[in-house]
């Protein structure tokens, strides 16, 4: 059966049956779903299209193939919260924290045979002073060919992605006269209400202002070193060190052989509102990247905290093989918004 492709001079419209519902996100943003899906066998399609400019297309278009791909995705984090608390300091008897945060001195603590003396240079911190959080993703190796996806993240409540949705349609009918290749990316990353800090009050008896205690200190270093990324087709790589961190890669693709059509929309919306992130002494550190490689390669890395990224990349292609004057002819065309 010969599906038809009507194509006449009016306002885009994309008329979809069935109920839908909206989400609003902080900010004034509405976004919106149809969730009645429906999938029919002997199909045709109708479709509006009008052109602003020296060109206006009327009347109808065969088409024996038709290709779709849609990539819809959505990351909503909120409301979250992380606290950081202090260890019991216990006269710094507690041993010591990591060296990554430097070196520290000596207390004397409860037993009188350690012979500890108070303010003696050490190479590291005693455990005690502040809550000590430490994430991070290193030596990370990605190589390889075809479709290619890795997520690794240290922390707390990060979220991550990779998503790709490929259409393929064509005819090899010597009598086929056109195709459509259409594909759409809707991607939404909202972060709303979080709250990343240390612990309201629960001040421990044995902390010592004067020494740097009292109240809940923490210290946090985040850190991604030493990404070698390389390989051969679509290749999306997210790393992220920290907490409430949100990261995307997406592609969609649709091809279509001896086509008349060819579309490609893109819609991004990255939103963050009410949040809060308290830093005392915190180091959040990128470094060592290496990229290479051929094809569609999108790499997310993050240290800290809060942190919204996306890469996404939308193409619709199509060919011709009709000459001019031909039913179905005028070529094709691809577009593409990658960001």
């Amino acid at each position: 059966m010969r599906n038809r492709l009507l194509l006449a001079a009016s306002v885009p419209a994309l008329l979809m049956a069935g109920s839908a519902w909206a989400q609003t996100v902080p900010g004034g943003i509405t976004y919106a779903n149809n969730i009645d899906t429906s999938v029919v066998t002997d199909v045709t399609y109708t479709k509006d299209v009008a052109l602003t400019g020296t060109v206006t297309l009327s009347g109808s278009v065969d088409v024996d193939s038709s290709a779709v791909a849609v990539n819809d995705v959505k990351q909503i984090q909120g409301p979250g919260v992380v606290y950081y608390r202090e260890e019991n300091e216990l006269n710094g008897e507690n041993g010591y924290v990591d060296p990554v945060f430097g070196p520290g001195w000596s207390e004397s603590g409860n037993d009188p045979n350690d012979q500890l003396i108070d303010g003696a240079p050490e190479s590291q911190i005693r455990a005690g002073y502040f809550a000590p959080i430490i994430n991070t993703l290193n030596d990370v190796n990605v190589d390889g060919t075809g479709n290619l996806g890795l997520n690794t993240a240290a922390g707390y409540f990060n979220m991550q992605m990779n998503s790709a949705s490929l259409a393929v349609s064509s005819d090899s009918n010597a009598d086929a006269v056109g195709g459509w290749a259409e594909a759409s990316s809707t991607a939404l990353q909202s972060l709303t209400g979080v709250i990343h800090m240390a612990a309201p009050g629960d001040i421990l008896n044995e902390d010592d202002p004067e020494a740097g205690g009292g109240g809940n200190n923490f210290r946090d270093r985040n850190s991604l070193t030493a990404w070698d990324i390389a390989g051969a087709g679509n290749v999306g790589v997210n790393g992220a060190a920290g907490a409430f961190n949100q990261q995307a890669n997406l592609l969609t693709l649709a091809v279509a052989d001896n086509s008349t059509l060819a579309e490609a929309n893109a819609g991004l919306i990255q939103t963050a509102y009410g949040n809060v992130t308290e830093q005392q002494d915190s180091i959040n550190t990128v470094d060592g990247l290496t990229v290479g490689g051929t094809g569609n390669i999108g790499v997310n890395l993050a240290a800290g905290v809060g942190n919204q990224q996306l890469n996404a990349l939308t193409i619709a292609s199509s060919t011709t093989t009709a000459t001019p004057g031909e039913t179905g002819g005028g070529g094709g065309g691809g577009g593409g918004d990658g960001s």
